[in-house]
């Protein structure tokens, strides 16, 4: 009875004691330094600043990167320090998914307890905050930034410190993804539309996002000579359109028609000087290419936004059985049915009317740019905000206490 009491008073410690139980027995073996992170991490050693294959990089944001950097001096003493950096990245995305459904469903315990069971120990995402991968900052940031832009300019709860952690997180989402620079803007466009931010907010927040990222974007032109917050853009653009291209699979690099050879980054790092000639060379391609081939371009851009939408990636690493793919294919095509079934419900009824717009608008965004190479982790960066809408449509009396918060 004593347990059940204390389960009872604190079930969101109890919750995440079950879920970090859950992630030090995947960790039980250790964690492993991949792909960019470990060449990354072997630069640092060497030359004790931010490169790639030994080059001045912008190519990767740098929150990641000196999160993992910090952890490998702080647990030095360990050979599990990749672990430990797994456990900081699980701890911090639980409470920030805890923290989201907190903000929607104030009153409503059940409703935010199963609201955070769904997300936290869906499988995709469950095993992806276990890996060395910034998946769980990004999706942490994203939760934090949504439910930072409710209070202030939904609920209209404005104080300094609410907007103190609005900045917070458009900072630490700039440095962690390239993108988010996107999300913030297209944030605040849907806010003009429902007139729920004044001109001035808006220059307000367009100048401190600005400052925000200059820093960086000054060391950017300083050690690689672009004065840009990313290198990444076009290689990602051609990763994404080539004649070589397989909708079918994740694992898709640029490609050079004229020698009919497949760009891995070893092949640029190892051709090219700094990633500026790496830019300017991948630009080129993918305007010859978009060129060249303007219906293919269009075709191909079709068929990718389709294969975002239905999330079938057969050689992905946790989907790579036919029979996972297809029933987390599924899955995805049931979710965002009655995801979009209740934003029109809400919508039509005019309950939660700015959220659902919100949401919908950062659906759309997910659907069409990041079309540009889809993978199926873009997909789980908006899936807590997916569960929320349809918890704020099914859950009647949750969507009144919202409404009148």
């Amino acid at each position: 009875m004593k347990i059940y009491g204390m389960i009872k008073r604190y079930p969101f410690l109890f919750i995440y004691l079950i879920f970090i139980s859950g992630i030090l027995f995947i960790l039980r073996n250790g964690a492993k330094l991949e792909y960019e992170w470990l060449l990354i991490l072997k630069d640092f050693e060497k030359s004790s600043e931010y490169r790639i294959y030994g080059v001045p990089s912008a190519f990767m944001p740098p929150f990641y990167p000196y999160f993992l950097l910090l952890c490998k001096k702080l647990f030095s003493f360990t050979s599990y320090w990749e672990s430990l950096a797994c456990v900081i990245q699980a701890t911090i995305f639980f409470w920030s998914v805890s923290f989201f459904y907190q903000i929607f469903f104030r009153h409503q315990d059940t409703k935010k307890l199963v609201c955070l069971v769904a997300v936290v120990f869906f499988p995709p995402i469950f095993f992806a905050v276990c890996k060395i991968s910034s998946f769980a900052f990004s999706l942490s940031i994203i939760v934090i930034f949504f439910a930072q832009i409710y209070q202030i300019f939904i609920l209209a709860k404005r104080s300094n410190r609410q907007y103190i952690y609005l900045f917070l997180s458009i900072a630490c989402g700039l440095y962690l993804r390239y993108e988010f620079i996107l999300i913030v803007a297209l944030t605040f466009l849907i806010l003009v539309f429902l007139k729920k931010i004044k001109f001035h907010r808006i220059l307000i927040l367009i100048i401190g996002t600005w400052l925000l990222y200059l820093p960086w974007s000054i060391r950017n032109y300083e050690k690689i000579g672009i004065f840009s917050y990313s290198t990444s853009f076009n290689y990602n653009f051609a990763k994404g359109n080539s004649l070589s291209y397989n909708i079918f699979s994740y694992s898709n690099f640029p490609y050079a028609p004229k020698s009919k050879e497949i760009l891995y980054n070893e092949v640029l790092y190892e051709r090219f000087r700094s990633e500026k000639d790496i830019e300017k060379y991948l630009k080129q391609l993918n305007e010859s290419f978009v060129k060249e081939n303007p219906v293919y371009f269009i075709k191909l851009s079709i068929q990718k936004v389709g294969i975002n939408l239905v999330q079938y990636f057969p050689d992905y690493n946790f989907l790579s059985n036919r029979f996972l793919a297809f029933s987390y294919s599924l899955m995805s095509l049931v979710l965002q049915f009655f995801f979009l079934f209740s934003i029109f419900r809400n919508v039509k009824s005019n309950r939660n009317y700015e959220i659902s717009i919100l949401s919908f608008g950062l659906y759309l965004f997910f659907l069409f740019f990041y079309s540009i190479a889809p993978l199926p982790r873009y997909f789980l960066f908006f899936f807590p905000i997916f569960i929320l809408i349809i918890a704020c449509f099914w859950f009647k009396d949750s969507a009144e206490k919202i409404n009148t918060n």
